[in-house]
């Protein structure tokens, strides 16, 4: 079932036993996120303009393989990886779910790996190492950042210079930042 499909259902079924219920977690699940740790990415993500990404896709590698990405920009091959306790609290999956990360890096994929306690206590430094990524190349960083308008911000100013909550200590950082 698709969440287009679960929203026209709550759509012919509002006011119902059970809707409130529903409502939550189609508001929870509408960015394809499957947990909080996910949620919270993609949120740090769009807050700071950052657009192009796709959470919890699959893709196929060039040996057949098919590897799954929390988060991805599949045009720039740069994978973002989360890292959560809940799922990693055992040596055996944690084991696997480092291969499939080193299986993209052998595929030519970009992937950076973030905890739970990166986005929460440094929010600033993780959507900057991911606009340092996006900006490696000037000409393709503005695609992916936009204004609050919805606008690319290349032409307008440097696209790999963060604006808002997400530029404090820009500066300090290693990226281009012009």
């Amino acid at each position: 079932m698709r969440q287009e499909d679960l929203q026209r259902s709550f759509g012919r079924h509002s006011g119902c036993w059970g809707s409130t219920t529903i409502r939550t977690l189609l508001l929870r699940t509408g960015d394809r996120a499957q947990s909080e740790l996910e949620r919270l990415a993609v949120s740090l993500l769009r807050g700071a303009g950052i657009t192009g990404f796709k959470p919890n896709i699959t893709v196929r590698l060039k040996d057949g393989q098919a590897v799954e990405i929390d988060i991805a920009f599949p045009d720039r091959r740069i994978a973002i990886e989360l890292d959560g306790y809940a799922f990693h609290s055992g040596a055996d999956a944690f084991r696997d779910d480092v291969r499939p990360g080193n299986r993209l890096m052998a595929d030519g994929w970009t992937v950076r790996r973030f905890t739970w306690d990166d986005l929460v206590d440094d929010p600033d430094g993780f959507v900057g190492v991911v606009l340092e990524l996006l900006c490696v190349d000037h000409l393709s960083c503005g695609s992916h950042v936009r204004s609050s308008a919805g606008e690319p911000l290349s032409g307008r100013r440097s696209p790999c210079r963060p604006s808002g909550p997400a530029r404090r200590g820009w500066r300090s950082r290693r990226g281009c930042g012009r």
